[in-house]
């Protein structure tokens, strides 16, 4: 939930990222409160008036993929350039999401391709994967 547009609407300058979790007990999903319900029930009413999902119950049709664990990212609303790429390139890497734009080196992509233990030092400036690695 890092929304430009929810900073700007909300006059927020800092990002506060709303967070809730769940727990799996056989086929269904509990809530499992890390502080108190008051601050789970904000940070749950945040995330259905910014997010595509409009109830609660929306929110956990999108946990039906996960099996014992895992985590699952939703990205939406994305930018488009003025030749109407979006600003994510889900396309150039089959297992990579990667910034389009001023960071993108395509030479050190080329690099990265003939020399795959230094893929993560030419390409961590626009690839979300070795981001989170």
């Amino acid at each position: 939930m890092l929304s430009y547009t929810f900073l700007r609407s909300t006059g927020k300058e800092d990002i506060v990222v709303p967070m809730i979790d769940y727990e799996k007990n056989g086929l269904n999903w509990t809530r499992k409160l890390r502080s108190t319900f008051a601050d789970w029930n904000t940070s749950l009413q945040t995330i259905i008036t910014w997010s595509p999902y409009g109830t609660e119950a929306e929110l956990l049709e999108q946990f039906s993929s996960i099996k014992e664990q895992g985590t699952r990212v939703i990205i939406y609303n994305l930018w488009e350039d003025d030749q109407g790429d979006l600003e994510l390139d889900f396309d150039a890497d089959v297992n990579d999401i990667q910034l389009r734009g001023g960071n993108r080196d395509e030479k050190n992509i080329e690099m990265a391709k003939r020399f795959p233990n230094s893929k993560h030092f030419l390409t961590y400036r626009h690839s979300l994967r070795v981001s989170s690695q």
